[in-house]
């Protein structure tokens, strides 16, 4: 059984949920979740792309400069990654 404080914490996450996404509050609270609205993992999947482009245009014109920035950006993208999954999980370690 929760305390009172403890219970009226969580109605204030549900409430505040709630006015957030209500997709989201309305399919958890019918035991149907689905992704937030603001879950968005198109700009990494977007950076990956751009820095393999860059990787391999770097390689074709023997440009190691390119080729190291399209690293960078890999190298950027997922670490991005990484933080958005622990974000995501809790904090938890993936």
């Amino acid at each position: 059984m929760l305390s009172q404080d403890d219970q009226r914490r969580l109605d204030e996450i549900a409430r505040q949920t709630s006015l957030e996404d209500r997709w989201f509050a309305d399919a958890l609270r019918d035991g149907t979740p689905c992704p937030p609205s603001g879950d968005r993992r198109w700009p990494m999947l977007a950076a990956v792309v751009v820095g393999l482009v860059m990787v391999l245009i770097g390689l074709a014109a023997a440009s190691p400069i390119t080729a190291v920035v399209g690293g960078a950006v890999i190298g950027g993208a997922a670490y991005a990654y990484q933080r958005h999954l622990r974000r995501a999980h809790g904090g938890q370690r993936i």
